[in-house]
């Protein structure tokens, strides 16, 4: 079996579409594989008016349109990312009940053959887009993609064109300026281009909870409750021969600097519990007992 591209070389019988390996983006533009009777089930179908009229009937039909975008987005799965979420949160807080997140398509609203991530609901013609830094060459955060992928500025263009065709009014809003020092100035941009009064605007910034905030005063589980010497010696028994990596003491080091590890109780516990048999070094001599040293100057 000789490969398809007409390279002439020889390709395994297992092959399903009959090229070899890394043959197939040499020659799928002029694929020979519908040369040999293999034609799509459309190949030189003509359709009239008529039929053409029907399809477009069809499609005219909001129940039919809205089945068949449905189809389509539960095959792709879209569904809204981490910023899309953060900004809906905004919007239905400070703008309640005039914008509606569509993107993910389950509404089934098309403008001409395009999804728009929120609309007004109110009766005004705007649409809000929210664009990523990176996949939309925002001019601030990635300078240099405009040179590198220009195609991705036409693509918005012809998408404002549609909208605007339309009699939408597009208003943009990009990703970092959902970050905590930028979402003020966003939320006033909005209340100008939705036409919204400022007067009892009030940005309130979530404060972050601590963890531990509402565990003051509580009292420990295991507070008054002492361990056996079984479950001591098993401790310690599992703990024996691990040694810490000299990054964990690194950071532990640096995580004490500055800040007292005992207090002066604490301090005469230690102490007192090192003095005599107790202490490990009872009774023992040190590793340079009696060893003497010589200095060499030169």
């Amino acid at each position: 079996m000789k490969c398809n591209c007409g390279c002439g070389e020889e390709v395994n019988k297992r092959s399903k579409l009959g090229y070899k390996q890394g043959h197939w983006n040499k020659a799928h533009k002029t694929s020979s594989i519908f040369k040999e009777g293999n034609t799509p089930w459309n190949a030189g179908i003509k359709y009239t008016e008529e039929q053409i009229e029907k399809y477009r009937k069809r499609w005219r039909n909001p129940k039919y349109k809205k089945k068949q975008v449905e189809k389509f987005i539960k095959a792709s799965g879209r569904k809204p990312n981490k910023q899309e979420l953060k900004l809906d949160k905004l919007l239905q807080e400070y703008f309640p009940n005039q914008l509606k997140y569509i993107g993910d398509g389950r509404d089934g609203t098309v403008i001409k053959s395009r999804i728009p991530d929120w609309i007004h609901i109110g009766g005004k013609k705007i649409i809000v887009e929210l664009n990523g830094c990176f996949w939309h060459n925002c001019s601030l955060c990635y300078p240099l993609l405009k040179e590198k992928y220009p195609a991705r500025e036409k693509q918005d263009e012809k998408k404002k064109k549609d909208f605007e065709e339309n009699g939408f009014k597009i208003i943009t809003v990009w990703q970092h300026e959902l970050k905590s020092n930028n979402i003020e100035q966003m939320l006033l941009g909005l209340h100008k281009a939705l036409e919204v009064p400022t007067d009892n605007f009030v940005y309130k910034p979530k404060e972050r909870v601590a963890w531990n905030k509402g565990l003051k005063g509580r009292i420990a589980w295991n507070k008054g409750k002492h361990l056996s010497d079984k479950h001591k010696k098993s401790l310690s028994d599992a703990h024996l021969g691990k040694i810490c990596s000299v990054e964990t003491r690194q950071k532990m080091s640096d995580v004490r600097k500055g800040k007292p590890c005992h207090n002066e109780e604490s301090k005469l516990k230690l102490s007192n519990s090192k003095l005599g048999i107790k202490n490990p070094m009872f009774g023992k001599k040190p590793w340079n007992y009696g060893k003497t040293y010589t200095l060499n100057l030169h």
